[in-house]
């Protein structure tokens, strides 16, 4: 046997691109991931002005609604924000149905998370909306909510009117509906994989034709490379069911005979992705980026692969 006093072990961190939190969802190979349903009775609306109206008894109320979406870093949860207006106002009564002109008409959002549903407080009206059919500015209405996309996935404006009669007031309500939140598209995984960019250690030959053997325990975590300002959780959570941040890796390996100065190196395994992030709002697609990610599953290969080499692989 060749003596090894001549082969030099080393050992390299794998790089990792972001720190990765443990979250857990469901996993597909080649898909969409696609939003909730929106809340039953919300008609899905763009970003500019509506018409909404409803009824109720002898009343009519009709409203022209702005919506207005602003975000310059739509994944920065205080850098976006919804802001619905009240333009102006028209109630109707109907059938020789009496009434004053003390009406209101008030509003407040609904944000539509993963975790569930957050409402704001009604912005209310003066209590002196008219009741005679004809179109009233009302610029006093108005409410803006903070949006963080990556974890909304429907945003409601719902609008109150509160008629006016004698007796007990009737009222109906009316809803303007936004999808939004964040995407990922195109998941493409590969398991059973060699992440040969972040060889766990090597060793090298310094003269020819001798082998070696790497006999070490280290430990080797999990990687996400994506668009600065995406959450990685939320990208682990929507691409495997349990995510492994970490692992031990025990290696036994032997190298074939080696030139001198060549390299042998062993690689974790694991689960391979390739994605697209994005976000949505008023049904148009901002900031799509491409995404890689390597789950390691405490496995390990052993090869003399370079990792220039395996990056062309």
């Amino acid at each position: 046997m060749k003596s090894l006093r001549n082969i030099s072990p080393r050992s390299t961190r794998p790089r990792q691109a972001a720190a990765i939190s443990a979250f857990f969802c469901c996993l597909a190979v080649v898909w969409t991931l696609a939003a909730p349903p929106p809340p039953a009775a919300a008609a899905s609306v763009a970003s500019g002005t509506h018409l909404v109206q409803c009824t109720s008894g002898n009343f009519r109320g009709e409203a022209r609604v702005r919506t207005v979406f602003n975000g310059a870093d739509s994944w920065h949860p205080s850098a976006n924000s919804w802001t619905v207006a009240v333009e102006s106002y028209r109630i109707s009564r109907l059938n020789g149905q009496s009434g004053g002109n003390k009406a209101n008409l008030n509003m407040r959002s609904v944000t539509h998370t993963d975790g569930g549903s957050s409402t704001s407080q009604w912005d209310v009206s003066p209590d002196n909306l008219r009741q005679t059919s004809t179109w009233t500015p009302l610029e006093s209405v108005a409410v803006t909510t903070r949006v963080a996309l990556a974890n909304t996935r429907w945003l409601d404006a719902e609008l109150q009117f509160i008629f006016d009669k004698s007796g007990s007031d009737p009222r109906c309500t009316v809803k303007l509906g936004a999808a939004a939140g964040g995407t990922l598209s195109g998941v493409v995984e590969t398991p059973n994989a060699i992440d040969y960019e972040n060889p766990l250690t090597y060793c090298i030959a310094l003269t020819g034709g001798l082998r070696c053997i790497i006999s070490q325990n280290v430990t080797t975590s999990s990687r996400v490379e994506v668009a600065g300002g995406v959450r990685i959780g939320w990208v682990t959570a929507s691409l495997a069911r349990s995510w492994e941040e970490s692992t031990s890796v025990s290696i036994v390996c032997t190298s074939p005979e080696l030139q001198a100065g060549q390299r042998y190196y062993a690689y974790p395994t694991g689960t391979k992705y390739r994605f697209r992030t994005g976000t949505t709002f008023f049904g148009e697609s901002l900031n799509a980026a491409d995404g890689s990610a390597f789950q390691v599953d405490g496995g390990v290969a052993c090869s003399t692969v370079t990792p220039e080499q395996g990056r062309a692989l």
